[in-house]
């Protein structure tokens, strides 16, 4: 019944890897893509199944505990970041904890949504991504706006594709 358990967990971890993965491609490929908050809650559940299949897969050494010690580290980088700090800790935990950092959402009305693009370290500021929601689950990219040295005014320049179109806010 033990044995039961695990394996039901980690068939679990990786069908749920896999619809990730899938999501991904579909944002990818056709713009469309399911609501930041359940991807942000998916993505959490993944990392804390990783981090428990990784101390069960230490008793025994087995080969997965490669693919597990990610989640290991990532979880390792967030506490050296809270106690230690530093900019090498920095760099580190911002390549670790891209795929977990959940985007912020800037700014929000009935027909569209600001996400703060995250770009990596050291990018550069006030970059957003502007998606349109279709229903409470899904939304659809539409293009990002950068108001990075933009003068004041009700304006900014809104990339769609090779166009530029002026985004009124």
């Amino acid at each position: 019944m033990r044995n039961l358990t695990w394996r039901s967990l980690t068939k679990a971890h990786f069908y749920l890897l896999l619809f990730l993965l899938i999501q991904l491609s579909v944002d990818v490929l056709t713009s469309y893509r399911l609501n930041q908050q359940i991807i942000s809650g998916l993505i959490i559940v993944l990392y804390a199944s990783g981090l428990i299949l990784f101390f069960h897969a230490l008793k025994p050494f087995k080969l997965a505990l490669i693919y597990y010690s990610v989640y290991a580290l990532t979880v390792l980088s967030l506490i050296l970041v809270f106690t230690i700090g530093g900019l090498f800790v920095a760099i580190t935990a911002s390549v670790l904890l891209y795929p977990v950092y959940p985007k912020a959402v800037k700014y929000e009305n009935a027909d569209i949504k600001l996400y703060a693009r995250s770009q990596g370290f050291l990018s550069m500021c006030c970059s957003y991504e502007v998606v349109r929601p279709q229903n409470m689950l899904v939304e659809k990219y539409v293009g990002y706006i950068n108001l990075y040295g933009s003068k004041p005014g009700p304006t900014a320049l809104l990339r769609w594709g090779n166009e530029d179109t002026l985004f009124y806010q």
